[in-house]
């Protein structure tokens, strides 16, 4: 069973995780002690290799631990086997009774559910909202299938690394809900991460016999959006000449950050966003062994390095700040308001609660306006003619067509940009192909 876990894409997994997987999905009685010994027996008899056994980490200058997971690795003697064989089962008593695992599930499970009401809740009442609500039903009409077998066949031969289990669905259809920013959220969830959604086909082309899957997404879309936002200086300037922001940004640090970081891209969001630091500092302390005081001491040096590279991030940051502290909310582009009083920000004087506004008004006024984007390209997309909007996910848009690749791209890529100048102006918003599957297989770019 606990093969079978992993073989089905389980990479982070406790004993206790897999405790209550055991007991929730089988019939099979079981006890700690015996899930632990038989983690032991995986790795002695060389079926998993364990990469981390998982931790605790308390947060600097906070009463809250965190556990980070156990990570495990399947060994090529495991991968082999499975791909060697057609079928899987989760029990013992199922493989005696030759009840294997189905891949190809014709079932279709259909949320009946729609969110209309609550986009019409949180939107502006204009015509944009409208045309975007009839697109969204038109997107909504497409039918999916989770290609489980053909993922976990890429996953065996290394090609891919997917994170957390695989879902179990097999043909649904997606429907979309508002998240607080004007999000896109999926249900059921379909944004399964770089390495499985190239997997989530057409219901009516599951193995991309006919057609082509790809995806767009935008080159550090929040960074640019913010430069649109931040008035005329320095991160505007970078934006209009440089491919690579975070490459430049990298360079101007100094050498012993430079020794210490190498991926600054979510730490730089970290900051915007109202980060104290925690983070960056969790990642300096595991990654290069330095006391937590120390790598706590670099993470304010990366700080006050992008306060003086971009100071007009942070004079926007505190104008929307105070207005949501004096109006006791913020509106973003595109019209979606965050209150308050609706995430329990505010005091017991009935102030809005300044860390409550350091941390939500910059993130909710960029995230926001990238929902806008997006709800943009929902829109437009029922004007496309040689490919069609398949699935949007955050910044990211997947796309299938059935007639010549090269012109699909171009059309697709055209609408994304002409859906960001509306929000972003001027400001440069490059567009890129992430990845391509066919019959042929997957490309990433």
């Amino acid at each position: 069973m606990i093969l079978g876990l992993f073989a089905g894409g389980y990479q982070y997994l406790s004993v206790r995780k897999a405790l209550s997987l055991v007991l929730e999905h089988t019939r099979h009685r079981t006890t700690y002690h015996q899930i632990r010994k038989t983690f032991e027996y995986l790795v002695n008899n060389g079926w998993i290799i364990p990469i981390d056994k998982g931790s605790y980490f308390r947060y600097l200058r906070e009463d809250k631990t965190v556990r980070i997971a156990s990570t495990w690795e399947m060994t090529d003697k495991f991968k082999s086997v499975c791909l060697q064989s057609d079928k899987f089962y989760k029990s013992l008593s199922s493989w005696r009774n030759r009840k294997a695992i189905s891949f190809d599930i014709n079932s279709i499970t259909v949320n009946t559910s729609s969110y209309y009401c609550d986009w019409e809740r949180i939107l502006p009442e204009s015509n944009d909202t409208i045309t975007f609500i009839s697109s969204l039903a038109k997107l909504e009409n497409n039918t999916v299938f989770f290609d489980r077998k053909t993922a976990l066949e890429e996953y065996y031969r290394g090609n891919i690394k997917p994170k957390g289990a695989m879902p179990a669905y097999g043909k649904t259809a997606l429907k979309y809900y508002p998240l607080k920013t004007g999000r896109l959220q999926s249900d059921p969830h379909a944004y399964l991460g770089k390495a499985l959604v190239p997997f989530i086909t057409p219901a009516e082309d599951k193995k991309l016999k006919y057609g082509t899957l790809f995806s767009l997404d935008f080159s550090s879309q929040e960074l640019r959006l913010l430069a649109s936002f931040t008035g005329n200086g320095q991160l505007q300037r970078d934006v209009k000449y440089e491919d690579d922001l975070f490459d430049i940004i990298y360079y101007r640090l100094p050498q012993y950050l430079k020794d210490v970081m190498k991926n600054i891209k979510s730490h730089f969001y970290a900051i915007t966003y109202g980060s104290n630091g925690q983070s960056l500092t969790k990642d300096l302390h595991e990654k290069t062994g330095a006391p937590i005081n120390i790598a706590n001491s670099l993470a304010q040096s990366f700080f006050r390095e992008i306060d003086r590279m971009y100071p007009e991030i942070k004079r926007f940051q505190r104008k929307i700040e105070q207005e949501l502290q004096s109006k006791g909310h913020i509106k973003a582009p595109g019209g979606v308001v965050r209150v308050a009083g609706d995430d329990d920000g505010i005091t017991t004087k009935n102030k809005v609660n300044k860390n409550y506004a350091h941390r939500t008004a910059l993130s909710h006024y960029i995230q926001g306006a990238g929902a806008t984007v997006t709800r943009h390209i929902v829109t437009e997309s029922v004007n496309l003619k040689h490919c069609r909007l398949y699935i949007p996910i955050h910044d990211g848009f997947v796309f299938y067509t059935t007639g010549d690749i090269d012109l699909a791209v171009q059309e697709a890529e055209l609408m994304m940009k002409e859906c960001a100048s509306k929000v972003a102006g001027d400001i440069n918003m490059p567009v890129k192909m992430e990845w391509k599957r066919d019959n042929n297989g997957l490309d990433y770019f």
